[in-house]
């Protein structure tokens, strides 16, 4: 899941243990409070197209990935919605 901050900056947060999911249908727009961990990870080419590929991106769009890049993560032990 891509969340946007307060700064218009996104963030990949992932479910600790894939042990929960949240439906993305309803969410736009609402604050959601996170608890778990947060870090800078460098994300390799081959976990970049698997993201893209699960957005539903193009194959014009995945082929285009051809470095690893820097993102900050977050694993969420917990979800809040307000």
């Amino acid at each position: 899941m891509d969340v946007k901050l307060k700064d218009n900056s996104t963030m990949k947060v992932t479910f600790r243990d894939y042990g929960f999911f949240l439906p993305t249908e309803n969410l736009k727009g609402r604050t959601v409070v996170f608890t778990g961990t947060a870090k800078r990870e460098t994300i390799s080419v081959d976990d970049q197209r698997h993201y893209a590929k699960d957005a539903g991106k193009s194959n014009y769009e995945i082929a285009a990935i051809t470095y690893p890049k820097e993102e900050l993560r977050f694993v969420a032990d917990g979800v809040i919605l307000k």
